[in-house]
């Protein structure tokens, strides 16, 4: 049990509402306050977090297909396309992450979507099961294979 009190609101600090400092400074402030000071931080500078989480969020996608396509370009030979051959499209806006074997909703219930999915990718070190198609073959993949959701109903 610590001894010390919020240098901010003067609350007593135990190990339940003190977060110890990472960088070897003697932080003594209370988890309130330090969310308080977060918020006001984070309001205060939203156009520089909008900026982060924008840019982390295209570096996420990049880096996810850089890894399961090194070209860059939809992949769609691998799987009978609609285009003959290969379509060859490398623009990063309509190249999207494909579930080989299906179950992307499954996934988008337990990660969330878009960025979050290429989030988790990075952090579960790139699974197999997974490669890159641009919107066109996504949907070609998707109708054909009935993986469309309840609601929607093609035939």
């Amino acid at each position: 049990m610590l001894e010390d009190m919020c240098s901010r609101c003067g609350a007593i600090l135990t190990l339940d509402n003190w977060y110890p400092s990472t960088k070897g400074r003697s932080r003594r402030v209370c988890i309130p306050c330090e969310r308080k000071r977060n918020k006001k931080w984070v309001g205060e500078n939203r156009g520089y977090v909008n900026k982060y989480a924008r840019n982390r969020r295209h570096d996420a996608k990049i880096t996810v297909i850089q890894h399961y396509s090194p070209d860059g370009i939809c992949q769609c030979k691998e799987s009978p396309c609609w285009h003959k051959g290969r379509c060859n499209v490398a623009d990063m806006d309509v190249l999207s992450l494909d579930h080989i074997k299906g179950g992307g909703n499954k996934q988008r219930k337990k990660t969330g979507n878009g960025s979050e999915t290429y989030l988790w990718v990075i952090r579960h070190n790139f699974p197999k099961g997974f490669r890159i198609f641009c919107e066109n073959c996504q949907r070609k993949k998707q109708h054909r294979n009935k993986e469309w959701t309840k609601r929607r109903h093609y035939k």
